[in-house]
């Protein structure tokens, strides 16, 4: 089986991460301490259509990143990936998005 390299991309406001299927490996978010950001991925080209992660409100106080690596799991999306990212107001967001395509030949279900 052929191992395929994780991207990361980061993002500080709502759009497109990623056209095409793949697995997401990881989110990490970090903030300027003074909002809550609230995130959502969809496996979409838009912000509708199925949630990859649910919704979720992120607590800016927390010192350091906010997020997830789950190691050896990923989560499959077959369209591609859409961020929202709302609840801002004046404050800041840096989400660090890392995921991988599906390459040439090899169906979703085959890549971990």
């Amino acid at each position: 089986m052929a191992l395929l390299k994780s991207v990361v991309k980061t993002m500080t406001a709502t759009g497109a991460v990623c056209y095409g299927s793949g697995h997401l490996v990881g989110l990490l978010v970090g903030t300027d301490y003074s909002n809550d950001p609230i995130i959502s991925l969809y496996d979409n080209t838009s912000a509708a259509g199925d949630e990859v992660i649910p919704t979720t409100k992120v607590d800016a106080s927390v010192f350091g990143f906010n997020g997830f690596m789950p190691g050896s799991i990923s989560i499959p999306f077959n369209i591609g990936l859409y961020l929202s990212l709302t609840n801002l107001g004046a404050g800041s967001a840096e989400i660090f998005i890392y995921y991988r395509l599906d390459g040439p030949g090899l169906p979703s279900k085959m890549i971990r």
